[in-house]
């Protein structure tokens, strides 16, 4: 008797976001990935797939992947109503035009924060001229608001060009919200994040 063999096969579709200069963020994933059978050996040939869904064999079963989908909860945006951080240093209110990008097929949330104060008075220069201070807030699971200074040592890093610095959340499986770090501020239970001017 003879078994066929079965191999997951992964593949990727990504796509740029060109309009991410211009304060017009681009939503979804930019990097999509899945997988497809092949077969090795011989067998009664496959079912045809779709191309998303992500197919488990259980007899003769399928389950796609819209059923596994990322268990943690989505990270909004700060805004003025719902902003209780009191402010530090001169940068006390949120920028709530780009709301964090929730890339479910990764399990991740994609903070975008501005790299210049071309659109509004992001980064102050220390009195020295040596380093730029920025803010950056967020919302944890206890709905607690803290902010905290980010730091630029290298000036050259803030520019006057309106480009950004992507950072990324990843699922906390224990607790179902999001955890990083944004320039060296790590943030735990986050469910709501801005930074501020």
């Amino acid at each position: 008797m003879y078994w066929p063999i079965f191999f997951l096969l992964p593949w990727q579709r990504t796509r740029s976001c060109l309009s991410g200069g211009y304060n017009c963020p681009c939503k979804g994933d930019s990097v999509y990935t899945t997988t497809s059978k092949s077969k090795e050996g011989a067998g009664a040939s496959l079912p045809e797939k779709k191309h998303d869904e992500i197919y488990l064999d259980i007899g003769t079963v399928n389950i796609p992947s819209s059923s596994r989908a990322c268990p943690c909860q989505a990270v909004d945006v700060i805004t003025d109503t719902t902003n209780t951080c009191t402010g530090i240093d001169a940068h006390v209110t949120p920028w709530s035009v780009r709301k964090p990008v929730f890339l479910n097929s990764q399990c991740q949330t994609l903070i975008v924060i501005e790299a210049s104060s071309f659109r509004n008075d992001f980064y102050t220069l220390n009195a020295d001229g040596t380093k730029y201070i920025g803010t950056i807030g967020w919302l944890n699971s206890a709905k607690k608001c803290t902010q905290q200074n980010i730091i630029y040592n290298d000036i050259t890093a803030i520019g006057s060009n309106g480009q950004f610095y992507k950072y990324y959340l990843n699922c906390n499986l224990n607790t179902l919200f999001f955890d990083g770090t944004v320039e060296g501020v790590a943030m735990t239970g986050v469910t709501a994040f801005a930074q501020y001017y």
